[in-house]
C-alpha cells in the first residue's frame, strides 16, 4: 500500500415516505412510482421533501458540520458520449461543511454533506420508479490513506444513522472514491469498498465505473458543469430550525 490519499463520498438512502421532490412513494413495493416531476418534464415544478431535509440536518448535527446557505443545481449525467439526463444535487452548494467523525481516537474530517436525488440509472437506461429517491451524500476530506479507515468510516456512519432510523432499510449504500492523482471510481457497493480503494491506489488518472471487482474506464460519466435550478429556492438553516430538528430526532 502506497498511502495515496483520497476522499470518499457515501450515498445513503433516506427513510422517507415520498421521493425528494414529489409525492410519489419512496417504496420498493409500489408498482408505479413516477410522475412528470420524476421524469423532468417541461413545466413540472419540484417541491423539496421537508422530512428529507430534516434528516439531512439531523445527520449534520451528528457530524458537527457548519450549515451553509445551500441550493440545488442540475448536474448532467452521461452514458458514454450520450447525455442521458440531469439530476438535482447540492454537491456544488452543500447543506453543511467542515464536520468531523471520530474513529478510535482519531478525527476524520467531513468535507461536506448534501442532498441528491437518485438518478435511477440501470445499464444505460432510466428506471423512473427509482429516479428521484432521496439520498444523503457524505463526503470526507481528501486525507484517507487506508482502505481499512475508509471502511471503518462507512460502518460507523451507517450505524449512527440507522440507530436514529434515518436510513431506508434494505437498500444499498453506494460510494465513490476520488484519489488526489485524479483517478475517480464511482458505482462502488460498500461491501467492495476496501477492494476498490486498494485497486484505485495504483490506477491512472481517469474516470472508472466499478464492475466485477475492478474499475472499468468509460461507461457512466458525471458532468462537471452545474446549472442553477430556478424552480427551487435556496435553503437557510437557522438556529431555531436546528433546535427543532435536534428535539425531533434526539441528536
Amino acid at each position: 500500500m502506497n498511502g495515496k490519499k483520497a476522499r470518499m463520498t457515501l450515498f445513503f438512502p433516506l427513510n422517507t415516505m415520498s421521493k425528494l421532490f414529489c409525492s410519489c412513494p419512496n417504496s420498493d413495493a409500489a408498482r408505479k412510482s413516477s410522475c412528470p416531476i420524476c421524469q423532468d418534464m417541461p413545466g413540472a415544478m419540484p417541491l423539496i421533501n421537508k422530512h428529507a431535509l430534516n434528516i439531512a440536518i439531523a445527520a449534520g448535527c451528528m457530524l458537527k458540520v457548519h450549515f451553509n446557505a445551500s441550493s440545488f443545481e442540475r448536474k448532467p449525467v452521461f452514458y458514454g458520449e450520450r447525455l442521458l439526463e440531469y439530476t438535482l444535487t447540492q454537491e456544488n452548494a452543500p447543506l453543511g461543511t467542515a464536520g468531523c467523525l471520530r474513529i478510535n481516537n482519531d478525527d476524520i474530517k467531513i468535507g461536506k454533506i448534501y442532498l441528491e436525488q437518485e438518478t435511477g440509472m440501470q445499464d444505460g437506461q432510466i428506471n423512473y420508479n427509482r429516479r428521484g429517491r432521496p439520498l444523503l451524500g457524505i463526503e470526507t476530506a481528501a486525507e484517507l490513506d487506508k482502505a481499512e479507515t475508509a471502511y471503518a468510516a462507512y460502518k460507523l456512519l451507517q450505524a449512527r444513522l440507522e440507530k436514529k432510523e434515518l436510513l431506508k432499510s434494505g437498500r444499498k449504500v453506494m460510494a465513490s472514491i476520488h484519489f488526489i492523482n485524479g483517478a475517480e471510481i464511482t458505482g462502488i457497493e460498500t461491501d467492495q469498498l476496501e477492494q476498490a480503494f486498494i485497486w484505485g491506489e495504483t490506477a491512472r488518472k481517469a474516470q472508472y465505473l466499478w464492475r466485477d471487482g475492478a474499475g472499468k474506464r468509460t461507461g457512466i460519466q458525471y458532468g462537471r458543469i452545474f446549472y442553477p435550478n430556478a424552480n427551487l429556492c435556496s435553503i437557510h438553516v437557522d438556529p431555531e430550525w436546528i433546535r427543532r430538528v435536534r428535539m425531533e430526532f434526539g441528536v
